[in-house]
């Protein structure tokens, strides 16, 4: 293939635990800068780490013009497809930044950081998560948000969701912004013309925040 490296710049284990990392076959047909890794560990997706993957320039400039386009992106099953790697974090890579350069652990610390080093040919990404993983063309998310709030009939909320007509998207709550741990409510799917209409199941409570995101 194209002689990928992978290599792991940062991260705390909180126990023991064993990796493994291992090149595979691409699960899609398209084409990419580099070969496909499947890493994992045995503690599971708990522990916050920094994954970096080498890529072929020139591969890179015939497939996306610019390598400096490049990105690390993860093979997100239930979408069938790779995305920007960050977007498979915990928080949906709700906090991704993206820096042209290489890692910096005393200023990347911050999962949902992730980033390009044009001139060693290499990607990188603070990630919380495991799974497939290729250099692909840098993947900007449509622009999601919700656009109106109204009073649902079962006295709970209903939500407008606006975004990429036809995606679906996962819509979670929470009742404290503090914890990472959100609760999935349902998947909705917008129209042709990107509106989808969410409601909560649960009646409203007097008193009480509650909190709404919707990712892929």
């Amino acid at each position: 293939g194209y002689q990928t490296q992978l290599a792991l710049l940062g991260g705390n284990a909180s126990s023991n635990e064993m990796w493994t990392a291992s090149f595979v076959a691409n699960p899609m047909t398209n084409a990419f800068a580099s070969d496909v890794v499947s890493l994992d560990s045995t503690a599971g997706p708990t522990n916050k780490f920094v994954a970096q993957m080498s890529f072929d320039p020139a591969a890179a400039v015939a497939l996306f013009s610019n390598k400096c386009d490049s990105a690390l992106l993860w093979f997100n099953q239930a979408a069938g497809t790779f995305l920007n790697a960050v977007q498979g974090n915990s928080d949906g890579g709700a906090t991704q930044q993206r820096i042209l350069g290489a890692f910096d652990p005393s200023k990347h610390s911050q999962p949902g950081t992730h980033g390009v080093d044009c001139a060693k040919n290499v990607v990188w990404a603070v990630l919380d998560h495991h799974s497939l993983f290729v250099v692909g063309k840098v993947i900007t998310p449509a622009v999601v948000r919700w656009t109106d709030i109204r009073i649902a009939p079962n006295g709970g909320i209903a939500l407008v969701l606006s975004g990429a007509p036809t995606n679906q998207y996962v819509v979670e709550s929470s009742t404290n912004l503090a914890v990472t741990n959100w609760t999935a409510l349902a998947t909705i799917t917008l129209d042709s013309s990107g509106v989808g209409t969410f409601t909560d199941p649960s009646a409203a409570s007097t008193n009480q925040s509650r909190f709404y995101r919707a990712r892929q």
